[in-house]
């Protein structure tokens, strides 16, 4: 399933925050925390990125499910570079 990202401006616990959408308009969740600041750059210089989900959801103890996904971005190399950098610190 593809999914299609936008920034998510209204949030109050990330200025990064970043929507997962589904179809035209249903948020289905948010870019992992650790990327977000990064996307938020890339789309923010005019790059996109979307996510294909490659698994089913797993819960987590804290932070409710997580669902895994294989993100596609385009844009500044550099951008590109510092996204690519930080998805290991992703758990």
């Amino acid at each position: 399933m593809k999914l299609t990202t936008s920034p998510d401006k209204d949030n109050a616990y990330d200025a990064y925050a970043v929507n997962v959408i589904k179809g035209d308009k249903m948020t289905v969740g948010h870019v992992p925390r650790q990327i977000s600041k990064e996307i938020t750059n890339l789309m923010n210089s005019g790059g996109c990125i979307t996510a294909t989900v490659t698994d089913h959801p797993v819960t987590m103890k804290k932070e409710g499910m997580r669902v895994p996904c294989r993100y596609t971005v385009h844009g500044i190399a550099k951008l590109v570079y510092d996204i690519r950098r930080n998805t290991g610190t992703i758990q």
